[in-house]
């Protein structure tokens, strides 16, 4: 089983990946700005340079940020875990979400 973390930063992912890059080494794998989203729907007045999607390696784990619909709400800051084991038998992936925030519990 592997576990990704998702945190959702409300606005503020790109402070926090400059702390985790500063304090504990971190790499930018990869990150994408709103503006930069193929479907422009998904920017948000104001959004244009907040952090859509980042993939960041601390170590040997890797962490994905997002400032998610920034809000400006720090309540509504989430730290989703991601699970993603395969069963040995049949090959299948089964995926589940736990969320601090959103009330999900998994799925």
């Amino acid at each position: 089983m592997q576990v990704l973390t998702y945190l959702m930063m409300d606005g503020r992912a790109e402070e926090a990946i400059e702390f985790y890059k500063k304090t504990l080494g971190a790499t930018v794998t990869m990150l994408m700005r709103f503006k930069e989203s193929p479907d422009q729907s998904m920017c948000a007045p104001g959004s244009e340079n907040k952090v859509m999607h980042a993939y960041v390696n601390i170590g040997e784990t890797g962490v994905m940020l997002s400032d998610g619909r920034n809000t400006g709400s720090p309540a509504s800051a989430a730290v989703v875990a991601q699970y993603v084991a395969r069963w040995p038998l049949t090959g299948v992936f089964c995926e589940a979400y736990a969320s601090d925030s959103n009330g999900i519990a998994g799925t």
